[in-house]
């Protein structure tokens, strides 16, 4: 990652995962204001994770067909309503699980800023299925911004207000501050620290 002594950090890839469910494109819809905001590319990423699936034999062959499907129909609903005019983007159907491919998929493509859209579970439906993000955070080196059921809609101008900082005041969480800052820099944006 490239770092501008007078804007702090420079983002020039942003990967969003999605899963074609509406948490995903609401992230998705942030991803694409922020990848024109900042002229970086959009790396739009599906894992296909079979381990899902293995209960279902006869799916496990249609993993592949039904992912490119769905990422030629969400493509094309993207290009009909111009979202993706004046943004270079790249589409990623990747097997594996997480742990064995996010790491590596940031790396190669230095990936600046990770989106997730989030579905909000808590309580004995979190502990019960987990939560993707949280294990994302796990594997990934770069910043993660999760985009929750509740959030607004992105509009086409990028405002943020609040930024909250959580940290355990480790060097990784050290990493971030500049992440943290640049929004209050250009925004005015309030910073709230837990």
């Amino acid at each position: 990652m490239s770092y501008d002594l007078h804007f702090g950090p420079v983002i020039r890839n942003i990967a969003v995962a999605t899963d074609f469910c509406p948490w995903s494109e609401r992230a998705l819809q942030h991803a694409l204001v922020l990848a024109r905001h900042f002229g970086a590319v959009l790396h739009i990423l599906h894992l296909v994770r079979r381990a899902e699936f293995s209960f279902v034999p006869d799916l496990m062959v249609l993993l592949d067909e039904l992912a490119e499907r769905d990422f030629d129909d969400l493509i094309g609903r993207l290009n009909a309503s111009d979202s993706l005019a004046n943004i270079e983007h790249r589409c990623w159907n990747i097997d594996g699980e997480i742990s064995g491919v996010l790491e590596n998929f940031v790396s190669d493509h230095r990936i600046d800023l990770m989106i997730l859209g989030t579905r909000g579970r808590t309580g004995i439906s979190k502990f019960l299925l987990g939560s993707i993000a949280q294990e994302i955070f796990h594997f990934v080196s770069c910043p993660v911004l999760t985009v929750g059921p509740g959030s607004r809609a992105a509009s086409r101008q990028i405002q943020l207000n609040k930024v909250l900082f959580a940290t355990d005041l480790s060097s990784e969480s050290a990493a971030v501050i500049p992440y943290v800052l640049k929004p209050a820099t250009i925004w005015q944006a309030e910073i709230d620290v837990l």
